[in-house]
This record gives structure tokens, C-alpha cells and sequence, in this order.
């Protein structure tokens, strides 16, 4: 492989891949492991062993929460200054897939342990409700962390737990204008 401008030592054909998956993953590494665990025990739930309407309603309060988590910490954290709010939605929308994907591996998981009755509209109770749900909840969570960014960029938060703090609390606290 030749080495790439920016010192990654990645070709230029996947230079700017890398450059775009690079950052701190430890939000979402501790998020994706939330969504195993929490499912998990969930499943051992009467009515919840197996991908269909509950399991999807109990992903749906999980995945969707810590996507937006994951993303508004990467996101406001970023010091990356070549990063985009959409790179930002971009990654947030991944969190999303791929915590539902989690989900679903455990719902699976507790599928063949208890058995199911019916497969493919449990998965598409899981996919409308719980997929969809945990997409829009990265997409929260990257304007919530482009948000802080912007008040850390102007000098208003000026400390590391400050930012932490505010891109959590504003994640999970997101309201739509038809709930008010």
C-alpha cells in the first residue's frame, strides 16, 4: 500500500475512508455494549424472548437512546476540524444500524432459545418500529453534538465534563414541536 498525504499510511483509494471512520469510538463501543447487555437481560422477560412486537418496543426505548448518546459525544468531542455536521449525521445514522442490528442479533438469540411463531413479521414489526427508531435517534444525537460544539467552539462550555454533561442530558432530553 502507498502512503496517503495526510500520514495514515492508507492508500489514497481508501484514504479518505479511514479518515471519516477515525475518532474516538469509545462512545460507541460503550453504547453497542449497553444495547447487548440491556437486551440481553430483556429477553429473559416473559413475552420478550424473541423479535417480535415487544422486543421491538423495548429496542425501541434502548437503541434509540443510546445512539443519540454515542453520536452527540463523538460528535461534540470532535477535534477534527475538517469533520462536517453531515460526516456527523453520517455516523449517527450507523450508531443507529448498527445497534439495531445488535438488538436484533440478541432478540435472535432468545428466538432460538424459546422458539418463534413468526419469523418475518416479528422482523418487520422490529424493522419499522425499532430500526427506524434507533436511525433517527443517531440523527438526534449528531445535532445535539453539533450543537455543543458550537457552544464550546463560542467560549459558553469551556470544560471537558461540562460538554460530556450537556450533549447527554440534551440527547436524551430531545422533544419533538407536535409534543408540545
Amino acid at each position: 500500500m502507498s502512503s496517503s498525504p495526510d500520514g495514515t499510511g492508507a492508500s489514497s483509494k481508501f484514504g479518505r475512508s479511514r479518515r471519516w471512520l477515525r475518532g474516538d469510538v469509545r462512545p460507541y463501543a460503550f453504547g453497542a455494549a449497553v444495547v447487548v447487555v440491556a437486551m440481553g437481560g430483556i429477553g429473559f422477560l416473559p413475552l420478550f424472548g424473541g423479535p417480535g412486537y415487544e422486543h421491538s418496543l423495548a429496542t425501541g426505548l434502548v437503541a434509540p437512546s443510546a445512539a443519540a448518546i454515542a453520536t452527540a459525544l463523538d460528535a461534540s468531542g470532535s477535534r477534527d476540524e475538517s469533520r462536517t455536521p453531515l460526516q456527523s449525521v453520517g455516523r449517527g445514522v450507523l450508531a443507529g444500524i448498527v445497534y439495531a442490528g445488535l438488538s436484533l442479533l440478541t432478540a435472535l438469540f432468545h428466538a432460538a432459545r424459546v422458539g418463534i411463531c413468526e419469523l418475518w413479521g416479528a422482523l418487520l414489526y422490529f424493522a419499522l418500529n425499532a430500526g427506524l427508531g434507533a436511525i433517527v435517534g443517531g440523527v438526534w444525537g449528531a445535532f445535539v453534538g453539533e450543537l455543543v460544539s458550537a457552544l464550546v467552539r463560542r467560549g459558553h462550555v469551556t470544560r471537558r465534563r461540562r460538554r460530556k454533561v450537556l450533549s447527554v442530558l440534551l440527547s436524551l432530553g430531545g422533544r419533538s414541536p407536535a409534543s408540545s
